[in-house]
């Protein structure tokens, strides 16, 4: 595990492991693949999957979380929104 900045862990996860612990840590919107993109509020940033950090707290305790990758930002997903283009457009979507 690798050591972030605040001294929480950041967590070597594979791209399966990866794309579940997003899905598991963003419950306010999905993840098809870590190829998804975010546009965090705080920083001003668009994150990719591979890129956003899931870490717990510096003794390996807690649960799994997310954060963005900017350094300095202290975003977790309740933070992000689709980027700009990402929404259906109107009347472009079955109900």
């Amino acid at each position: 595990m690798l050591a972030g900045m605040d001294g929480d862990l950041i967590l070597p996860l594979d791209d399966q492991e990866k794309l579940a612990a997003l899905r598991e840590v963003d419950v306010h919107r999905s993840w098809r693949s870590l190829d998804d993109r975010r546009h965090c509020l705080v920083c001003g940033h668009d994150v990719g999957g591979r890129q956003i950090q899931i870490v717990v707290y510096a003794d390996g305790s807690g649960p799994r979380r997310g954060r963005c990758p900017t350094g300095g930002c202290n975003s977790i997903p309740m933070d992000w929104a689709l980027p700009r283009g990402a929404y259906p457009a109107a009347g472009n979507f079955a109900l």
